[in-house]
């Protein structure tokens, strides 16, 4: 049998550790594209520049800028002015988080499914020691950013024909 319910505690924790920080890899990723979202439209750089209030213009501190969190927790207004800032954000955080974490558990199916009923355990943290699943978050981080790079690229190329 396979499956998270039945395995062992420490392995169950292991899997949902894996879990935890492709989500958080996919907060922080979906952060950025935010700011892309938000930024490229504008005409304004996505590299350079700190996060402001699209309101007063206060530069966002630290605690302002965790993913989801802060906008929950100033219930979706910016903390000196109370404007209302758009639930785009943590929408597009969170949505980014879920395609990480999914992509990272359909990489358990596949190990799962080719484990079939063998002695899987032992070759199930094999693999995630060896970073067969954590390897593919990395990659996928990595291909996501190169995408973004790449998109920047031709945005800014372009941009500067038409001026």
């Amino acid at each position: 049998m396979s499956g998270l319910a039945v395995r062992p505690a420490h392995e169950q924790g292991r899997i949902l550790g894996l879990l935890a920080i492709a989500a958080v890899l996919g907060l922080v990723f979906g952060s950025f594209v935010g700011v892309l979202i938000a930024r490229i439209p504008a005409g304004e750089d996505v590299v350079r520049g700190r996060s402001r209030c699209d309101a007063c213009g206060r530069t966002l501190g630290i605690a302002d800028l965790i993913p989801v969190l802060s906008w929950l927790s100033l219930r979706g207004r910016c903390r000196t002015c109370r404007s209302a800032v758009s639930p785009r954000y943590p929408v597009v955080e969170a949505l980014t988080a879920l395609v990480f974490a999914a992509r990272l558990v359909l990489g358990f199916v596949r190990i799962f499914r080719d484990l079939g009923k063998s002695d899987g355990i032992a070759t199930l943290v094999d693999k995630l020691v060896g970073g067969a699943v954590a390897g593919q978050v990395v990659v996928l981080t990595m291909g996501a950013v190169a995408q973004l790079l790449g998109a920047y690229a031709v945005y800014r190329l372009v941009q500067k024909q038409e001026s």
